[in-house]
């Protein structure tokens, strides 16, 4: 995954990391999609998956590193980048997170092709 600069980024994460006490959550991670791209996070309980998406949302403050939707901090403009942002399965948003992964199963083709297309609904 590249973190390089891009005009059609949707999604951007610089050597972010958060830790919980003496646990760290992420590690300096970096990453960045592009718009009409779909990711998934995987691994195990405790990977951090579950901080990654709620720093996406602007819900965790990072120790360091950032953290930018469609160009905008996803902390500082939370409230503004939520009207873009769909949490559950069928809502049609220009970006679509999902965290639980039975939401999964339960996408109708439409929603499936809006977070394959990352497309404005």
């Amino acid at each position: 995954m590249s973190a390089e600069p891009g005009a059609g980024d949707v999604v951007r994460v610089e050597r972010l990391t958060v830790r919980f006490a003496d646990v760290v959550a992420c590690a300096g991670v970096s990453l960045s999609v592009s718009r009409g791209a779909v990711y998934a996070l995987l691994g195990k309980a405790g990977a951090g998956k579950t901080t990654l998406v709620r720093c996406l949302l602007g819900q965790q403050e990072p120790d360091s590193g950032r953290v930018l939707l469609f160009g905008e901090d996803a902390r500082k403009k939370r409230r503004r980048l939520a009207r873009r942002i769909a949490t559950s399965a069928g809502e049609k948003r220009e970006l679509v997170l999902l965290d639980d992964p039975a939401e999964t199963p339960s996408l109708t083709a439409e929603a499936t092709a809006l977070v394959a297309t990352s497309s404005p609904a």
